[in-house]
């Protein structure tokens, strides 16, 4: 399974990934990451925002519709985050 790269937040492309089942699509908006239905409609929106600087990468999907995306901050750390779609969670790894 590939990785989706977004680049930094200022920047106009947006970056997808579907749920193994196409249940869900991740994509990254505005610094946060949303979780959108099979219909379109945003059904979770990251608690965390990040800045211009950062960039947010969507790793992968896993049976339990659980996603993992890191963000690369500036000044050169990576943290490792999971969305849980089961009770609409997320935490830092």
């Amino acid at each position: 399974m590939g990785i989706a790269a977004v680049p930094p937040a200022s920047q106009t492309a947006e970056e997808r990934l579907p749920s193994k089942d196409g249940t869900y699509t991740a994509v990254v908006q505005e610094g946060q990451v949303k979780v959108n239905d099979k219909q379109g409609k945003t059904v979770y929106t990251s608690k965390f925002k990040f800045t211009d600087k950062d960039q947010i990468v969507l790793l992968s999907w896993n049976e339990e519709d659980q996603l993992t995306y890191e963000v690369h901050a500036s000044d050169q750390t990576v943290k490792t985050y999971l969305i849980k779609m089961k009770d609409l969670s997320e935490s830092g790894l």
